[in-house]
Order: structure tokens, then C-alpha cells, then sequence
């Protein structure tokens, strides 16, 4: 070795017995880092050599120079002749003797990388087939033992596809290869099968290294059974692959490879192989007896992967019985799926079985609901789906006593995720039996109410499952088959059942409102339910409930008010007083989601009835406004005032009676339609704007406050579809305080969201042109030290992005409200902040400033305000990017400068190029490519932008070295 190559050698050992037995994460971050400069060497291919010859190194070294080879082959194969191809393969072959007996990953990964070498050599016609090689594996001299030969072939066989599976061919190679490894699949089966029958029979001995030898013998198969064999090819096979699951050390392996059989793609064009399939795993169906009797709930899980596997493809011919035989086969087959889902499991934490067979059921379904004779669905009811049904009703159901209390939380989550599972496969039984599964919901709560002193869990468990069902039941339960002339459909009567009182469990009163609250559309169609339905509701936001089930009960009242308004008009006083509660003072979010349920229902009513309740509803919240801002400043006032400011959000911004026709009427039409708005009659009274102005004057030092404020402005502007903002004096007052830097953020908000009135030409209201007038000094300001504050330099740039997009005009035209050479001056100082959403968000900013320049015919002004500072500002910018992120963003902006002045740039980078350092110290080749990039048409705009971003790190690592 020459002493390049012991240096890279000593270092690379230095760097493994750090990665691999350091303790310092610094150092071996280190380690990682030098191990891959290593293996992008050009010498790596040498050291690997090296390493493999030395067998007195340990297994981390060769496993590396085994990867290092791998990558070396995969990169310099092209320029290989043929010649030294058969020698990278003879060296390989010998190093798999060497350590035919070392660590198994080592084995696995020379296998990996011979492997490689084998499907490259095949792609290059360089062999005939990949056999003809892995035989010339056994004439490469010093194998120790045959079984060692044979574990060493096996596992190189056993890779071959994977590697075919997980690399890419160039052009028609793909197909020359997939050819020669399917002439190669029977010479294979023959060869497995034979190693599979010695190793099982009677008489070959016993041992661990005979059991070893099966299970390598199982993964090749399941290996090939992934890269395609037919099933009728296979089906020989099959016996001995259901025996070896009799096995406890082939077991895993065994199911894994039935389970891949079965699922080939192409297994469907062979029913008869199918159905022998599902014969021989009626015929292991004795094995998931026994192991369920003594409790293996594990054990029967793994088995049931089997029937799952033949239910995701071949549910169909469980329906479709051509004669006796075959209606047997299937009938066994759903008997053993169903044993799988009644499977009592480590309830109510871990149902894996039961789960394991929902995807099955949902297949098996679906085929069932297609099926056109009835006594066909009569007889698979009576058989599968009513004891699936049961069984389900059961599993759902919590635990009794105090068992439930003593569950940990994470069982907990794992029940829930469980029972709503079951739901979904209740779901879809109903779709083709929801009378006979209705009725027998009937039956279930008639006698659990029969007794004297009925549980909760058989209710709850009936009303879960149900919510499943709400689009079944809107679609079945109202037809002449459900429901006599005049009698109440199924639903109906069990709606009634549970109408007259609330029940006392809270797990009960939570499942009961989210059924309502699923049921709401199907409500509307039994308006003569809402009343009972809504005393349930209310009966629930008593003193002493639960919050969870409080939650659950106004979001129920929600979605009733939403679907049934005009069903809660009458009711509305009571939903007022319930809304003003001490129950719902308590939990905010609540109290603000049923002013908005309110605010719905309202919007129904003619404009001065809405405008009666409305007021109602907003004078409570203006006094304790009021009553607040006398108060001294505390957290707690100041969390009640942004509480009460949210709640008069919700009516600005719920009350809005319908007006489909609106964008078609007349200017005087909607003007008239405003006015009478039934917000337009609250705010027009002074006891509004003067409690909002108390509130301003008393917190406008309080961000949270005003940003609350702004909120429910920006609600009452979009409400009444017009800028009536500025015409109001707390308005003025506001936007008169925009050098208060604790308010600072405000009038950005304000400008954002009000920026959509005036994107059609309307007129600028004078107040808001003045108040825009004054961002220009505040970003000059702004531009002199923007890292200083980054989170106000984005919230302004963000806010320039939306003028470009909007109003464009305030900063790009002759009589621009914004100065745009104070502008660019802000993005330049921008680009200059460290961090990376910032220099992004100007970027971005940028380009929308630069492609607005055409439409105000503002080229030649832009760019001599470009030519020097910004794109100084854009280099520099580019030099210390340090992502590539961030690069590319800069790069953007280039692009965007070209697109508008292709021959100003290309001179002005010329002259930076050969005057600013570090630029003349590129070569000039890399300047030339540099502008070959810069044309790209849009269709590779990624990849030139990718060279350019390219280019400039190649300029900030010269500028480094300088």
C-alpha cells in the first residue's frame, strides 16, 4: 500500500471505533462525517479491498468496506470493461468463504453487494442468467462445510430480488432483467423445494442448524413471492408452507410468506388455486383452537394475517358458490374469520385479533351488498353476520364495576380507537341489514330496561355504534320497507325511547348528545323530535356535569341550531338565559360556541326581530365591558375583556340573513339591503362605539386586547360587506396611534384584512390614505435595523406581500400612497437578517414587487434603484446563505431580475464578476455556465435555479478560502 492508502486506512479505523464504541455524540458526529467523505473517496474501492483482505479486523470494518464497495461498484460500473466485472465478482465470491461464518449482517451485506454485482452483470449481458453465476459460488474453493455453502447461497438468493426491487435500470434494462429472473424462478422453486422437503422429513435429522436452514429456505421463498410467482406455479408448494406453520421456530416465517402468496397480483386469475388456498387454511383453523384455549392470543393474531390476506383480494368467491363443494370451503372459511373477530382479547386494552380482521369484514361486506339473490344475504346473516354483531356489541362495551378507573390512560386511547373501529364494521353490516340489526337493537335495549336496576354500558354501546349509521338510517329507515303508512320508522321509536329523562351515567349522557349531535341533519326531516331532544340538551348543562359532556352537549345544540333554525326560533329565550348561565361562565369556549349557534338561528328572523335579539344578546356583554375597563389592570380583567370582545364577535359575525342574489343587485338595492342589516341597526347606536372607545382608551397598551378588538372589527367589515370601518371614530382613533409601538401591530392587521374592499377600484377613504402614508418613515426606520426586531420586520413584510397582491398601486404608481424606494430599501435590509423565514418571506416579497413593475410601467425607475444596492444586496445575501433553502429563495429574486431586464443584469453581473471579489478568482468556465443557466425556460426553471444556487456556493467556498 502506498502511504496515501494507510492514511486513509488508519483513518478510517480511527473514525469506526469512535462511530461504533465512542460515547461522545460531538465525536462521533465527527466519526459519520469523515466515514462518508471516505466513501465518496476515488480510493475507497482500494481501502475496501484492503479491509476485506484483512480478516483480523473486526466485523464494524468489513461491514463498512462491504457498503463502501457497494457504492463504489454502483458508481464506477459504466466505466468498468467486462474483464474487470468477472473480477469484482471472483474477489466477492471469495470474500463470501472467508466469512461464510462471521456476524450476519456482515454475510447479509456482501450478499447485498454480490448481488448487485450479479443483476449489473445480467444487465449488461455479460452472463447469461443470474444461476449460472450463483453456481460458480460453490466452485470457489475453501468452503469449510456444504451447510455453510448452502446458507451462503441461500441468503445471496434470497437478495437477488429485493436488490432487483429497490434499484433502478437504465432504459429497456429493467425488462432484460426481470426476464432472466423469471427463467429463473423454476430452476429456484425446484431447488427450495428440494432443501425444504430434506429439512422437514422424517428422516432428516434434527438440530437447531436443520431448523435454521428451513427458515432461510421460507425467506427465499417469501423473497421470490414478492418479486412474482404465480400462483398456480406455487400451488404444489402450498401443503408444505401451511405444515411449517405447525412449527414454533418457522411459524413467523411461515405466515409472512402465505400471506404473500396469496396477495400477488395476479392470484386472482387463478380461482381454483384460491379456493385450494382457503381449504388448506380451513385446514389450520384446528391450530388457532388449540392456541386460543390456552390463551395465545398473540399466536392467534399471526395466524388470522392469513385470512385477512385472502379477504383483501378474494372476498368475491366467498360469495359466489358454484356448487355445493365450494359453499362448503367458503362457509368453514367465514366460520374461521369469524373466530378470529370473536376472540375474547386482553379487553378492554388490547383486541389486536379482533382488529386485525375489520379490513376483512369491510371487503367481505361490500361484496355481500352487491348480491342480488335474498336467500343468499338471508343465509350469510343467520351464519356470520349476526354473531359478528353480537360479538361486536360486546367488545364495544366498557368494562363494568371499577375495572374502568384502573385502566391507564394509553389503554384507554387504545379502547377508543378500537370502539371506533367496531363502529365502522357495524356501519357496514347495517348497509345491507339495517332492519334485522335495528331490530335487534330493539330486543338488546328492551331487555336491558327490563331490569330492575338497568346498566349504562348495553345502552351507550347501541347509541356509539349508531353514530356510524346516521347516513344508513337517513337513507333506510323512512321507506314503506321500514316503517308501515304512519308508523315512526325504526330510528324514530328509538329516538323516542330515550326522550323522556337524562340519564345519570355521564359516559352514557356524552354518547347520547354526540348521537344527537351526529343525527342533526336527520333532525330537520323530524322537526316534531327537535323540541324533546333539545330539553334533553338543555337538561344537561346543569351545576355538576362534566365538562367533556357539557362540550359535547352545546356542540349537539350547534349543529341542531345550524340544520333546524327555524325549528329553534320559538325556543330561542330559553337558549338566551341558558347561554347567560353561571354553567357556561365558567367554560368560555363553550359559551362562545352557543352564542354562534344562537347568532345562526337568529339570522332566520326578519331583520328588526333579528336585530331584538341581537341586542339582547349584545348589552350584557357591552356593560361588563364597561364595568371592566373601570376595574384596576390584571391578568383576570384583562382574559374577561378579551372573552367578552370574542363573544361580540360571534354576533357580528354569525347574524347574517341570507341574500343569495346580493353580488347581482343593483348598488341602491344593496345599499338598502345593508342599511336594514340587523348589525347596521346595533352599531348605529352610541352606547356601542362608546364602550369600544373606553376599551381602546383604556387598553390599547395591551396587545392581546386589541388584537382581540381587531378581530371582531374585521368580523362586523366582512359582515357588512363594506369599509364602514373608517368611518367610525374609535376606528380613527386607532389608526391615528400607528407610532405607538405596542400597537404597532394592529393597524398591520387592520391594513391586511381590509385590503380586499379596494381591490375592485373602490375609492380610498382620505383616513385610510393618510394612515397608509405613514408606513413609508416607520420601514425607512424599520430598514435600519431589521434583525434588531424580527418578528415585526415579518409581520410588515407580510403585510407588503398583500398590498402587491391587492392594491399594488399604493406603492407602484405615480401617486403611490408608499414610497417604493423606501420599500426596496427595507427588502435589501431584509435579505440581511440571519434568519431564514425572514430572508424568505423578503424574497418572496421581492418577486411580487419586481413582476408588479409591468403593469404600472415602472421598469426603467426600478431599475436604477436595482442595478447598484439591491443587487449588491442579492449577492452578498446569496454568499452567506447557509441552506439550500435559503439559496434557492435568492435565486428566485435572480430570475425574476432577468425575466425583466436580461441585458441590464447580464452586464451588471459581468462587471461585478470581474471587479468585486471573490468573483474574478472563479474560473471562467463556471461564470460561462453561470449565464447559460440564466435563459432557462420555465418548464426547467428547478433545474437551472438548482445550478445557479450551485454556482453560488462554488463562489462562497472560493470566498471562504480567500
Amino acid at each position: 500500500m502506498d502511504q496515501e492508502l494507510i492514511e486513509l486506512a488508519a483513518s478510517a479505523d480511527q473514525a469506526l471505533h469512535i462511530f461504533y464504541f465512542g460515547s461522545d455524540g460531538h465525536l462521533k458526529d465527527k466519526a459519520h462525517q469523515v466515514l462518508k467523505e471516505i466513501h465518496a473517496s476515488p480510493r475507497a474501492a482500494q481501502l475496501a479491498w484492503v479491509f476485506l483482505s484483512d480478516s483480523s479486523k473486526p466485523a464494524v470494518a468489513h461491514f463498512f468496506a462491504a457498503t463502501a464497495l457497494r457504492d463504489c461498484i454502483s458508481r464506477d460500473w459504466d466505466r468498468m470493461s467486462p474483464e474487470e466485472h468477472l473480477s469484482v465478482r471472483t474477489e466477492l465470491f471469495k470474500s463470501l468463504v472467508v466469512y461464510c461464518r462471521a456476524e450476519r449482517f456482515l454475510r447479509v451485506q456482501l450478499c447485498v453487494t454480490a448481488a448487485d454485482v450479479l443483476l449489473r452483470q445480467v444487465a449488461c449481458e455479460d452472463e447469461a442468467g443470474v444461476l449460472d453465476s450463483i453456481n460458480l459460488l460453490e466452485l470457489t474453493p475453501g468452503w469449510p462445510s456444504p451447510d455453510l455453502y448452502r446458507h451462503t447461497a441461500l441468503s445471496l438468493l434470497t437478495v437477488l430480488p429485493e436488490q432487483f426491487s429497490s434499484r433502478e435500470f437504465p432504459g429497456s434494462c429493467r425488462n432484460l432483467v426481470r426476464g432472466k429472473l423469471q427463467e429463473a424462478i423454476p430452476t429456484v422453486l425446484e431447488l427450495l423445494s428440494t432443501l425444504l422437503a430434506t429439512t422437514s422429513s422424517a428422516s432428516a435429522p434434527a438440530g437447531q442448524g436443520n431448523a435454521e436452514t428451513a427458515k432461510s429456505v421460507l425467506q427465499c421463498f417469501t423473497s421470490w413471492a414478492k418479486f412474482g410467482i404465480p400462483l398456480n406455479v406455487i400451488e404444489p408448494l402450498l401443503p408444505a408452507f401451511f405444515q411449517a406453520t405447525a412449527d414454533d421456530t418457522l411459524f413467523e416465517v411461515s405466515v409472512e410468506l402465505l400471506c404473500e402468496v396469496i396477495q400477488n397480483g395476479d392470484s386472482s386469475r387463478f380461482p381454483s388455486s384460491v379456493r385450494k388456498f382457503m381449504e388448506l387454511t380451513v385446514g389450520i383453523f384446528g391450530q388457532f383452537q388449540a392456541a386460543a384455549s390456552r390463551g395465545l392470543v398473540e399466536y392467534c393474531e399471526r395466524l388470522s394475517r392469513v385470512v385477512v390476506a385472502v379477504g383483501e383480494s378474494h372476498c368475491k368467491l366467498l360469495v359466489e358458490w358454484r356448487n355445493s363443494q365450494e359453499a362448503d370451503i367458503s362457509m368453514q372459511f367465514l366460520n374461521f374469520a369469524l373466530h378470529c373477530s370473536t376472540l375474547k382479547g386482553h379487553y378492554p386494552m388490547d383486541e389486536q385479533c379482533t382488529e386485525g380482521m375489520f379490513y376483512f369484514w369491510f371487503r367481505f361486506f361490500e361484496e355481500v351488498e352487491k348480491l342480488t339473490r335474498p336467500d343468499m344475504k338471508q343465509s350469510l346473516w343467520s351464519s356470520v353476520a349476526s354473531p359478528l354483531l353480537q360479538s361486536l356489541m360486546l367488545k364495544v362495551q366498557y368494562p363494568t364495576g371499577d375495572a374502568w378507573a384502573e385502566v391507564y390512560t394509553c389503554h384507554k386511547e387504545t379502547f377508543y380507537a378500537f370502539r371506533g373501529d367496531a363502529a365502522d364494521t357495524v356501519m357496514y353490516i347495517s348497509r345491507v341489514y339495517y332492519n334485522v340489526m335495528m331490530g335487534i337493537f330493539h330486543d338488546m335495549l328492551s331487555q336491558t330496561l327490563a331490569k330492575p336496576s338497568p346498566p349504562w354500558q348495553p345502552i351507550e354501546a347501541v347509541f356509539y355504534v349508531l353514530r356510524a349509521c346516521s347516513d344508513t338510517a337517513a337513507h333506510f329507515d323512512d321507506s314503506h320497507e321500514n316503517a308501515g303508512i304512519g308508523q315512526p320508522g325504526l330510528m324514530e321509536q328509538l329516538f323516542r325511547r330515550f326522550l323522556g329523562h337524562l340519564p345519570s351515567d355521564p359516559i352514557l349522557q356524552h354518547t347520547l348528545f354526540s348521537f344527537f349531535c351526529t343525527y342533526s341533519e336527520w333532525l330537520r326531516q323530524h322537526e316534531e323530535l327537535v323540541p324533546p331532544v333539545l330539553s334533553l340538551l338543555v337538561a344537561g348543562l346543569q351545576e355538576g356535569t362534566p365538562s367533556r359532556v357539557i362540550h359535547m352537549a352545546v356542540n349537539s345544540i350547534w349543529e341542531i341550531c345550524y340544520e333546524c333554525r327555524e325549528q329553534i326560533i320559538p325556543y330561542l329565550d330559553q337558549l338566551v338565559a341558558v347561554c347567560q348561565s353561571s354553567v357556561l361562565a365558567q367554560l368560555p369556549t363553550c359559551r362562545i360556541r352557543l352564542h354562534e349557534a344562537l347568532c345562526c338561528t337568529m339570522s332566520s328572523l326578519p331583520p328588526d326581530h333579528c336585530a331584538f335579539y341581537a341586542r339582547q344578546f349584545v348589552a350584557p356583554h357591552l356593560q361588563q365591558l364597561t364595568q371592566l375597563c373601570a376595574l384596576p389592570a390584571s391578568d383576570d380583567v384583562q382574559n374577561n375583556i378579551v372573552l367578552e370582545l370574542k363573544l361580540v364577535r360571534a354576533v357580528f359575525h354569525r347574524i347574517d340573513p341570507q341574500c343569495e342574489d346580493f353580488k347581482d343587485r343593483s348598488a341602491e338595492e344593496k345599499k338598502a339591503f345593508l342599511e336594514s342589516h340587523p348589525i347596521s341597526l346595533i352599531i348605529a347606536e352610541d352606547d356601542v362605539w362608546t364602550t369600544f372607545s373606553t376599551v381602546v382608551n383604556s387598553w390599547s397598551h395591551c396587545c392581546e386586547v386589541m388584537q382581540a378588538f381587531c378581530e371582531m372589527l374585521e368580523k362586523l367589515a366582512i359582515t357588512l360587506q363594506e369599509g364602514v370601518l373608517f368611518r367610525l371614530p374609535t376606528i380613527q382613533l386607532l389608526l391615528g396611534r400607528i407610532d405607538d409601538t405596542s400597537l404597532i401591530r394592529f393597524p398591520i392587521a387592520v391594513t391586511a384584512r381590509l385590503l380586499w374592499f379596494f381591490q375592485d377600484g373602490a375609492a380610498v377613504p382620505p383616513s385610510f390614505q393618510q394612515f397608509i402614508a405613514r408606513f413609508s418613515p416607520l420601514l425607512q426606520l424599520l430598514a435600519s435595523d431589521p434583525s434588531g426586531s424580527p418578528d415585526l420586520t415579518m409581520a410588515y413584510l407580510k403585510l407588503l406581500s398583500k398590498v402587491l397582491k391587492l392594491a399594488s398601486g399604493w406603492i407602484l404608481s405615480a401617486d403611490s400612497l408608499i414610497d417604493g424606494v423606501a420599500v426596496l430599501t427595507f427588502l435589501q435590509a431584509a435579505m440581511a437578517v440571519p434568519e431564514v423565514d425572514v430572508v424568505e418571506e423578503a424574497c418572496t416579497t421581492l418577486v411580487l414587487y419586481i413582476n408588479e413593475v409591468e403593469k404600472h410601467n415602472l421598469s426603467d425607475y426600478l431599475w436604477q434603484h436595482t442595478a447598484g444596492n439591491l443587487l449588491g444586496s442579492l449577492l452578498s445575501a446569496l454568499l452567506r446563505s447557509s441552506s439550500n433553502r435559503q439559496c434557492n429563495s435568492l435565486s428566485n429574486v435572480l430570475f425574476a431580475l432577468y425575466k425583466h431586464f436580461p441585458l441590464q443584469l447580464k452586464s451588471a453581473l459581468e462587471v461585478v464578476f470581474e471587479s468585486i471579489a471573490p468573483f474574478p478568482l472563479v474560473p471562467a468556465e463556471e461564470k460561462q455556465k453561470f449565464f447559460r443557466l440564466l435563459p432557462r425556460e420555465r418548464s426547467s426553471k428547478r433545474a437551472a435555479r438548482d445550478g445557479v444556487a450551485s454556482f453560488i456556493r462554488a463562489v462562497a467556498s472560493v470566498h471562504r478560502s480567500v
